[in-house]
């Protein structure tokens, strides 16, 4: 991700509102669900775009280099999993979003729709601008770039994989019981690979320094 360090400091703010505002204009005008809601919820779209811009100006404020580059791509993992996770919560049943709530996050299913559904424009739109910056304006080696790209799809995968896991710990816990053995030895694996690629994605070491 070299071109970061290339950006004046001066300039990283606009180039990358710029950018910004390039994608959240174009994915607002198209057809998905966030441009659906902000035609019946203007303000909405004012709010979310409001939000986007205040994260990228304090990416952008970090001292460029290496320090910035890991944050940012740290801030697109984390947002890609939360993101997955909205999305998989709310293409949940009605008795198994009750279940979610009650049994992982101790809330009720009411609470937590207006969360997940308040929050699933602003993370749609903020994790496809920063998969924008970051990929269309790679001016490094293909190679590295290819790589990020399948650690993305990777780490979406596994982020995946752990909803589903969520959801069976849901249902063992309304049943009263616990995950079989095998169910919790896939579990860990599970977890295990999914921190293990949330930390390369992220530019982060895979062991801390002893």
């Amino acid at each position: 991700m070299g071109w970061f360090d290339k950006l004046r400091p001066n300039g990283d703010t606009t180039i990358m509102l710029r950018a910004a505002d390039r994608v959240f204009t174009d994915l607002s005008k198209a057809d998905n669900f966030a441009a659906a809601i902000y035609r019946a919820q203007p303000n909405r779209k004012k709010a979310d775009w409001k939000k986007i811009k205040a994260e990228i100006k304090q990416l952008s404020a970090l001292p460029y280099g290496k320090e910035r580059t890991q944050k940012f791509r740290k801030t697109f993992a984390d947002t890609m999993e939360v993101m997955e996770t909205s999305s998989f919560y709310l293409n949940l049943s009605d008795a198994d979003r009750a279940l979610y709530a009650q049994h992982l996050l101790q809330s009720t299913k009411e609470v937590q729709d207006h969360i997940y559904h308040f929050d699933s424009t602003y993370l749609f739109m903020y994790s496809v601008i920063l998969e924008f910056i970051i990929f269309e304006s790679w001016d490094g080696d293909e190679y590295s770039k290819n790589r990020l790209k399948e650690l993305q799809k990777n780490y979406l995968d596994l982020c995946r994989d752990h909803c589903q896991l969520t959801m069976k710990i849901a249902n063992a816990r309304s049943e009263g019981r616990e995950l079989t053995p095998e169910e919790k030895e896939a579990g860990k694996t599970v977890v295990t690979l999914r921190e293990a690629t949330r930390r390369t994605l992220s530019g982060e070491k895979l062991f801390d320094d002893q």
